[in-house]
């Protein structure tokens, strides 16, 4: 998730039973400091367990119902999922944007793809 995405995430249906269904790995946007993050996680999740973070992480926390939670700052790329949403259904190279293994699962499952996210007409010019 985006650091601003992750600052939301109180307000999204369920949010309280992700942790059960994956890992949550944030990278911060828009300057969003590691304070920040720690105090939210902290009302999100109150029985936070600190561990040990994999290399590239910052910090990283147990969260109930088995997930983790890591911050992992990033030099700042302007790379949204509209971008990658439009590139891809126009046919255009996302190399660079997602890892290869995503680029795998877009290929391999094209039709549905498009079906679910449209044509690909946001009415803005393709990059």
């Amino acid at each position: 998730l985006g650091g601003n995405d992750f600052l939301t995430l109180e307000h999204w249906r369920r949010y309280e039973e992700l942790p059960g269904l994956a890992d949550f790995i944030v990278l911060p946007r828009d300057g969003a400091q590691a304070e920040e993050f720690r105090r939210k996680a902290q009302i999100l999740w109150p029985n936070l367990r600190r561990c040990e973070p994999p290399a590239g992480a910052r910090e990283a926390w147990e969260l109930p119902l088995g997930g983790k939670l890591l911050y992992v700052p990033q030099p700042r790329l302007d790379i949204s999922s509209t971008l990658v949403r439009e590139r891809f259904l126009a046919g255009r190279n996302v190399d660079f944007l997602v890892p290869a293994p995503v680029i795998e699962i877009l290929e391999e499952n094209r039709d549905a793809i498009q079906a679910l996210w449209g044509n690909g007409d946001s009415g803005r010019a393709s990059e």
